[in-house]
């Protein structure tokens, strides 16, 4: 029964085949060679054939540029480091590949590395995948301004968005390939802490994402120094004993911007709230022996660059809490007042679109008998509209209990409410037509009155799960309560109704 299989997704690691080590191990290969699956952005490969064909900046500029596609980076390293072009001494960074290959030559190749994409058109039914590519840009961007603090003269600087890159390729390239899979990761709460997409894909498959990144490298052929600093980043180098990898001030300093970038951002993209985001900040401040007021401004920073990198990309549909515009330092205006640089972000029309295409084709999709199902990937869909798309700052996913007479929060994505608050509800309440979440179960409708769920915090949105006339689950947004907070815009109202339609009437069967 779909109830049943909704109860489970919270443990439902088990599901995961025999043998998806070396299923994506083999994918991944695959995607990051050229001419692999994965493809590179159209926008980006256009201005930078552009800019190579008439040698316009320097290698340093160059390779910022071409740094911002996904694979572009780990092609060239590995056609640098190729029997044809190879020399003595490996090439580990983009500006040495420019330098070693030469401008034009960089531009031919770009060429052969297969054909770029319209990123908007190729992630239009992949909102996952997006998220997760979107989480490696602002990974990067958040390294740059680290290590911009940290080690401003290190002409090592440059490396640290490709460390970022090379440690979260995986996790993109397992969003676009078997976003099933990498939903039920995220979705399953059998373990507790950060990361448990890392410990997940662990205990799943037997091996980390640093493990995948490496056999990433390896299977390219790159240097390896670059795979031994993939490796080196799985752990904290705070962790590390001196000497382990390469020695210096600089380089230890920019392995921790590094690291500190990819957790950061992750963090991020969980919409948890700024006080977890203060927390790690504070902890791995600490521990990295970094300003924490100097890292919390090169986190204010970031966005403005992840929107342009994003723009690079040729992509639309994304949005980062609105709390990091808190983190940003104050600058003097033209009238001499201090004000902030707002980011731009994608509207709402263009934020939505992609999730409701992957929503409703995920709810289409039939699973052979050995294949994971469909289900987590509808449900953690549903969950990112709700708060990337909707903006909500939280959603969460109720089961439904008929014998019991509940419905039991089982996945919350967004700020955990309080413990006495995040509990089981009574189907047959007095009161029900003021509990939104019992009137959608009651009603098979979309429902935006009612008493909030959690405090004050409102507005908020209720709908159900429907299968053969009944109700197997509820989902539950809302917003963070302010002082002036206002009612949902029709268009909001407009777009929350279209997720729910998607969920009225899903077959029985569906898994």
């Amino acid at each position: 029964m779909l109830s049943e299989r909704i109860k489970q997704l919270s443990d439902s690691l088990s599901l995961v085949p025999q043998g998806t080590a070396s299923l994506l191990e083999n994918y991944f290969a695959g995607m990051a060679i050229k001419g692999g699956e994965y493809p590179m952005s159209l926008s980006l490969v256009h201005e930078a054939r552009k800019l190579l064909s008439i040698g316009a900046g320097g290698p340093d500029v160059m390779a910022d540029l071409l740094s911002t596609d996904p694979v572009i980076p780990i092609r060239l390293l590995a056609l640098a480091n190729s029997a044809m072009y190879s020399r003595n001494n490996p090439v580990e960074s983009l500006q040495g590949v420019i330098q070693h290959l030469g401008f034009r030559r960089t531009g031919d190749s770009l060429a052969e590395f297969g054909d770029p994409k319209n990123y908007q058109a190729v992630f239009l039914g992949r909102a996952l995948a997006a998220g997760a590519l979107q989480q490696m840009m602002l990974s990067m961007e958040i390294g740059r301004e680290i290590a911009r603090v940290v080690a401003p003269r290190s002409p090592l600087r440059e490396r640290v968005p490709l460390w970022s890159q090379l440690t979260r390729l995986p996790v993109i390239f397992l969003a676009y390939i078997r976003p099933q899979l990498f939903s039920l990761l995220h979705l399953d709460q059998s373990q507790e802490g950060r990361n448990l997409l890392e410990r997940n894909l662990k205990k799943a498959t037997g091996r980390s994402i640093h493990e995948y990144a490496v056999a990433i490298c390896d299977s390219l052929a790159l240097p390896l120094s670059v795979s031994k600093m993939v490796s080196f980043l799985e752990l904290p180098p705070w962790n590390r004993r001196t000497g382990s990898i390469e020695e210096g001030r600089d380089f230890i300093m920019l392995c921790r911007a590094s690291f500190l970038a990819n957790r950061i951002a992750e963090e991020i993209f969980r919409f948890s709230g700024t006080g977890p985001i203060d927390d790690l900040l504070d902890e791995y401040s600490e521990k990295a022996e970094f300003d924490p007021a100097a890292i919390r401004a090169a986190v204010g920073e970031a966005p403005l660059g992840f929107v342009r990198r994003m723009e690079l990309l040729g992509m639309k549909g994304y949005r980062l809490p609105a709390y990091l515009l808190d983190y940003q330092e104050e600058i003097v205006g033209a009238d001499g007042k201090p004000t902030k640089r707002i980011p731009h972000y994608s509207s709402l029309a263009e934020r939505i679109n992609p999730f409701l295409y992957e929503l409703r084709a995920s709810l289409k999709a039939k699973a052979e008998p050995n294949e994971l199902g469909y289900l987590p990937q509808a449900v953690f869909c549903t969950l990112h509209a709700l708060v990337r798309g909707l903006a909500f700052d939280r959603a969460v996913l109720y089961s439904v209990d008929e014998t019991n007479g509940t419905i039991s929060p089982q996945y919350c994505f967004g700020p955990h409410p309080p413990a006495y608050q995040y509990v089981a509800r009574r189907l047959g309440a007095d009161k029900r037509n003021l509990m939104p979440d019992i009137h959608a179960f009651h009603t098979k409708q979309t429902v935006f009155h009612g008493d909030p769920l959690f405090g004050e915090d409102w507005p908020f949105a209720a709908f159900p799960i429907v299968s053969e006339g009944r109700v197997h689950g509820i989902f539950y947004a809302d917003k963070k309560h302010h002082p002036n907070s206002l009612a949902l815009e029709t268009h909001e109202q407009v777009a929350v109704v279209a997720l729910a339609e998607s969920w009225q009437g899903v077959r029985a069967d569906f898994r």
